[in-house]
């Protein structure tokens, strides 16, 4: 926002200087003198004064005379730190944003209370100089100009700052630091805009500190903000914690024990959580997801891995496709530097032959003017009179004269060819340059299309992949239940006639094993050789102690066994 200065002053601080690199404050110019120094309002040329009187300030100023009050640039040093603010805002399009408290009311004494720390605030776009209307409908506008001859001007933002959706996010206000308080206009309007608002007081100092100051947020302050509007201060009190009054001790007591028991559930729901990170099934989980997250990332790092080695082959194939394109820039590229090395070479020998001719028409015309004087001194020397003689030397002169015209036009015609020969290669670099960028944006479009195109093919390629896998199962399922119905076909109508067969044939097969063979009651058949040796071993052991009641101890019972075998052979 433009403020005016109190008091007219004729010095300026800033100039803008090629020399320098642009904009220069007093301090870093090394010497007095007109230089390139120019003004930054209205470009004319400007003095560096630099006086050598100690305590004398260094200043610019225009290097015009007699020129009329109403004519004189009205730029000053308030205007000039301005637009350096503004070109860093515009050029960063970024601001460092101070903290926001929420003070107490006027009349009431608390403490601030901090709402939101500092932060850099990114912007879209940023414009200069927008005003805000009032239309007779008491809508608010942003724009350049009303929208109609009745709407109201309330007041000018130095600059807006807008988002990615070109919505105003940021008012931004530049001031003097003169001007202690805002407009009352401008203070009233901010709460019904409802955008936050910044006022930024640039520094008296070298652009480069003024550039510092901006970009750190050190200079700004806030004007309004809408959370720090729609925020209700609450006062809380200073001396919390000076203890509890003796009122109150039973109720101390009760929050401690409050705490106490909070503290057991806490404890308790930690070793809860301990109890359950320890069981198998969250481990295996844990393993499981473990898993999963490698294969995934080693899956992307072999994506990556082809993707870069697709651009790679591509960037070399469109490389190698246009090499002919580029060999011809390059080519050109060449021919445009050799001529611009030619053409400083002319223009440095035209200066020079312009100088030395220069040189030998000064010195004729001093020779001229010695032999005037000596044939006015000799009147009848020559023969001749002397206004005879002014006459053909004027006409030599004259001619001389015509000559040098003559040679400066044909040398000024060639300069002027040379520079016409210099725009027009200047102008094929710039049309090569804009055919190299299109050439690579072509590339890059080519790169994307392909890789759109090969999306859906990746994707029909997993579809087709799990498609099958489902058929593979279903053709598992399928053979295995056809498996199970032939094993139940074998034994119903091929083993069980085999089993009556076979117990046909052995004779004197016991009943029971029968039923349980019939029956395939594998654990009653595995059983069945433990309990036949445990009765053999019983009866053995009987017929021991009967041998050895009846006096016949002497005579074992594999003896007797034996022969009884041999008596029922007989």
């Amino acid at each position: 926002m433009y403020y005016p200065p109190k008091e007219n002053d004729e010095n300026h601080d800033y100039a803008r200087s090629v020399a320098y690199g642009g904009v220069i404050h007093i301090t870093n110019v090394k010497e007095s003198g007109r230089h390139d120094f120019t003004c930054l309002g209205c470009d004319k040329p400007m003095q560096a004064i630099l006086r050598k009187i100690h305590g004398s300030k260094p200043y610019f100023r225009h290097d015009v005379t007699d020129v009329p009050v109403y004519e004189r640039c009205p730029f000053s040093n308030i205007q000039a730190r301005r637009l350096i603010a503004l070109e860093a805002i515009q050029l960063d399009k970024q601001l460092r944003l101070p903290p926001v408290y929420k003070l107490p009311p006027k009349g009431t004494a608390g403490l601030a209370i901090p709402l939101q720390s500092g932060q850099t605030m990114c912007f879209g776009s940023v414009k200069r100089h927008l005003h805000c209307f009032e239309t007779p409908g008491g809508d608010l506008l942003l724009g350049n100009e009303p929208a109609s001859e009745d709407d109201f001007h309330l007041f000018t933002a130095d600059a807006v700052g807008f988002d990615e959706d070109d919505n105003p996010i940021l008012l931004i206000l530049i001031s003097d630091g003169k001007r202690k308080k805002m407009d009352v206009d401008l203070m009233a309007t901010l709460p019904i805009l409802g955008i936050d608002a910044v006022v930024i007081i640039p520094p008296r100092s070298k652009p480069e500190e003024i550039y510092k100051a901006v970009m750190t947020g050190k200079n700004i302050k806030w004007l309004y903000n809408n959370d720090e509007r729609e925020f209700n201060y609450h006062s809380l009190s200073a001396d919390l914690s000076a203890g509890i009054p003796a009122a109150d001790v039973d109720e101390g007591f009760l929050f401690e024990e409050t705490f106490d028991c909070r503290t057991a559930e806490i404890n308790s729901l930690i070793r809860t959580f301990n109890k359950f990170l320890g069981t198998e099934s969250y481990r295996k989980a844990e393993q499981h997801n473990r898993r999963i997250i490698g294969e995934t990332e080693l899956a992307i790092t072999r994506a990556g891995e082809r993707r870069d080695e697709f651009e790679e082959r591509y960037r070399a194939a469109s490389e190698s496709a246009h090499q002919r394109e580029l060999d011809d820039v390059d080519e050109r590229r060449n021919r445009l530097g050799t001529a611009k090395a030619e053409f400083s070479g002319n223009y440095q020998d035209l200066d020079e032959r312009y100088r030395r001719k220069k040189r030998e028409l000064d010195e004729a015309a001093r020779v001229l003017e010695s032999s005037i004087r000596a044939a006015e001194l000799a009147p009848n020397s020559s023969g001749r009179s002397i206004a005879a003689r002014r006459s053909e030397i004027e006409r030599n002169y004259q001619s001389a004269r015509r000559r040098m015209d003559e040679l400066f036009e044909r040398e000024y015609d060639q300069l002027t060819a040379s520079e016409q020969e210099l725009n027009e290669l200047l102008q094929v670099k710039e049309q090569l340059s804009k055919d190299y960028a299109n050439l690579s944006q072509k590339s890059q479009d080519d790169l994307k299309d392909y890789s759109a195109k090969r999306q859906p093919n990746l994707t029909s390629l997993k579809q087709t992949k799990q498609q099958q896998l489902n058929s593979y199962k279903q053709m598992e399922k399928t053979s295995q239940n056809a498996l199970e119905n032939n094993l139940k076909t074998y034994e119903t109508e091929l083993l069980k006639p085999l089993k009556n067969e076979m117990l046909t044939e052995l004779q004197g097969f016991p009943e029971d094993l029968k039923r349980y063979w019939m029956d395939e009651d594998i654990f009653w058949l595995s059983r069945m050789p433990k309990v036949t040796t445990e009765g053999t071993v019983q009866l053995k052991n009987s017929l021991s102690r009967q041998l050895a009641k009846r006096g016949y101890g002497h005579i074992s019972v594999e003896e007797l066994a034996n022969a009884a075998a041999d008596f029922s052979v007989k």
